[in-house]
């Protein structure tokens, strides 16, 4: 227990071993807090506090639970190859510099919400066997490339939208998650790197509180939309997108993905010139006759 302290140097705990839980509470640090391949059999808990150099757990475990809570302030935040039995949660928490989990393993629900991120939030590359809920927070930028989460990601809650700027990106290239919700057709940011984004359903919230927000009822105009922030174009995206619909028994939906994605490969080659005008043409006679051959568009051969 390190509350009420006050520290002007830097705190190196290295290896550290211990049986129970480690709490920080009203503290403030001048510098930086080190727990490098520290085994703890409970989790770590920092409230109220401000550490004005960085945190690093490179190598830690966990046993329990990581909360960062309630008016905290960091400058940074590192953990490569960590494991943490519990749960990850940044709450009401303001961080200066970057968030940096790499090849971390995270057991439980995870959830970042009511922060503020000044540069970009990172977690790659790691795997959480539970679900990532991230919603009524300011980002930057967010990148998820190359992790695999079990349960479900859900960006933003009924209510709690995130904030991003007109710059902002997520990247999702390579992420898998079992499902994919958010809190409304406004919770994304301007860009999304999708490709390589695999999910396995549209779902209603990972503790089913956004039945109102149901991504998989809104109109193909929207999802049309949202595949439009990645660029550049890239067809896996639409092919993903209908895979699901299909699967969910949206065939209508998932014909008029890939009809768009099609009509958009088209315009693209008018755009492109030269040779590609003679793929335009192409694209343009398969369109004219039978829709590119999706659903009830066959029919157009027939007039």
């Amino acid at each position: 227990n390190m509350s009420n302290t006050k520290i002007t140097g830097s705190v190196d705990m290295t290896s550290l071993r211990s049986g129970g839980h480690m709490l920080l509470e009203l503290v403030e640090l001048q510098n930086y807090l080190h727990l490098n391949n520290a085994h703890l059999n409970g989790g770590i808990r920092i409230k109220e506090s401000s550490i004005k150099g960085q945190l690093v757990l490179d190598g830690a475990t966990l046993g329990g639970s990581f909360h960062v809570v309630q008016k905290t302030k960091l400058f940074d935040i590192q953990m490569l190859g960590s494991k943490i039995s519990g749960s990850l949660n940044v709450l009401e928490t303001n961080v200066d510099r970057t968030v940096e989990l790499q090849s971390v393993t995270l057991f439980g629900n995870n959830f970042i919400r009511d922060s503020t991120f000044s540069k970009r939030v990172s977690i790659i590359d790691s795997t959480i066997n539970g679900s990532l809920v991230i919603s009524k927070s300011q980002f930057s930028s967010v990148d998820l490339g190359g992790t695999t989460i079990q349960g479900e990601l859900q960006m933003g809650e009924s209510g709690r939208p995130n904030v991003w700027n007109e710059q902002s990106i997520l990247n999702c290239r390579n992420l898998k998650t079992g499902g994919l919700s958010d809190g409304g057709p406004d919770s994304w940011p301007p860009r999304i790197d999708l490709d390589g984004f695999q999910y396995s359903i549209l779902g209603q919230g990972a503790r089913g509180e956004n039945a109102d927000h149901d991504i998989a009822d809104r109109e193909p105009a929207w999802f049309s939309k949202w595949l439009k922030k990645q660029s550049p174009y890239s067809y896996q995206p639409y092919f993903q997108l209908s895979q699901v619909f299909y699967k969910m028994g949206y065939n209508d939906r998932a014909n008029d993905v890939l009809y768009a994605a099609n009509s958009l490969e088209r315009d693209m080659a008018w755009q492109n010139g030269s040779f590609f005008k003679w793929r335009w043409l192409g694209l343009s006679l398969l369109d004219w006759t039978i829709g590119y051959g999706y659903g009830t568009k066959y029919f157009r051969s027939l007039f």
